[in-house]
């Protein structure tokens, strides 16, 4: 969305070659796995806590070429043990910072910020972002910003990814909605029962957010790295359907599997009864599920409301319009 570059690259007076040459190079390791195209691609994070900066820190370095980075939070301290922020971002916009992270990484990527919530980013600004994306990823702990992001999904027909993690990050998910593919994030998530497992985070009903849970970093990042693996993977399907990386996230597809969980400790949740007669099990384990659409599903179904949900977001950010909008259930994982 802008043309910023760090100090250094911008200075440079023969920056075409230098560019092109710097990309040749960033992409070796990955040479004949993500296609070389990836470069041109957009993807939008909302949310940049611990799982959407270290995503976008994953992307740019897998060759990304454009982000949209959307969250109102500041860098804390505690925001240290799990994400790509340092002690000199304490306090600074955590868009910002992860920003001259992501340009500290590819000089030449194109990062574009929004230090506020998405309900709150004006409207023609958000709709642009959009329609550049060829990829949306939730990270935001806000319900009410989940769900209307799933809406905005659909509405403009791109897939979205969104990662989520249980309590004490003990397990987790991965949602991949594919628009007239695969059902939304609520649907996939409408027919997910707990049971009597206290696995479901605490949320503050005052904001709508999900709680800051204490866990370990390997263990959100475990979740994390999935994620990333599956949104280049669809990435890399969207360019070339024949590259070796589009193959994993079409295998996926091709099964009717959207859905995946991952459990990070031993004999966690369901996970200790699926596996309880397989061999050589423990941490980490991972199930592959299918969903079923809601037939009267306002946002996949055949009578899926028309109108663009950016437009029909108040303009001064109204808390009760946006609850309005955010239809379907509750999500229990961010």
């Amino acid at each position: 969305m802008t043309n910023d570059k760090n100090e250094f690259f911008a200075s440079l007076e023969q920056e075409g070659d230098d560019k092109q040459q710097f990309l040749d190079n960033l992409r070796q390791r990955n040479e004949g796995i993500l296609p070389k195209e990836l470069q041109s691609t957009a993807v939008m994070i909302v949310g940049t806590g611990s799982v959407g900066s270290t995503m976008a820190s994953m992307l740019v370095r897998a060759g990304v070429g454009e982000l949209v980075l959307i969250d109102p939070d500041l860098v804390e301290t505690h925001n240290l043990t799990r994400s790509t922020y340092l002690a000199a971002d304490i306090g600074r916009p955590k868009v910002e910072a992860l920003k001259e992270h992501l340009l500290g990484i590819n000089p030449y990527a194109l990062v574009s910020t929004q230090a506020v919530r998405m309900e709150e980013v004006e409207k023609a600004r958000l709709s642009e972002a959009v329609k550049r994306s060829d990829l949306l990823i939730c990270g935001a702990d806000s319900m009410t910003t989940q769900a209307i992001l799933n809406r905005i999904a659909a509405h403009y027909d791109k897939p979205l990814i969104a990662p989520g993690l249980y309590k004490g990050a003990k397990g987790g998910e991965v949602v991949l909605y594919v628009p007239k593919l695969t059902p939304c994030l609520q649907c996939t998530l409408a027919g997910r029962d707990f049971g009597e497992e206290n696995i479901g985070r605490k949320k503050d009903y005052g904001t709508g957010r999900l709680e800051g849970e204490i866990a370990l970093g390997a263990d959100i990042h475990f979740v994390t790295g999935a994620a990333v693996k599956m949104a280049l993977s669809m990435l890399s399907l969207m360019i070339d359907p024949s590259a070796k990386a589009s193959k994993f996230i079409n295998g996926a597809l091709n099964a009717g599997t959207n859905y995946l969980l991952m459990g990070m400790e031993p004999d966690y949740w369901i996970f200790k009864d699926v596996f309880s007669e397989t061999k050589a099990q423990y941490a980490y384990q991972s199930l592959w599920l299918s969903a079923r659409g809601r037939e009267n599903c306002p946002v996949c179904s055949e009578q899926a409301e028309a109108g663009d949900p950016i437009a029909e977001m108040a303009p001064n950010f109204n808390p009760e319009e946006l609850l309005a909008l955010a239809t379907g259930p509750e999500r229990e994982a961010g």
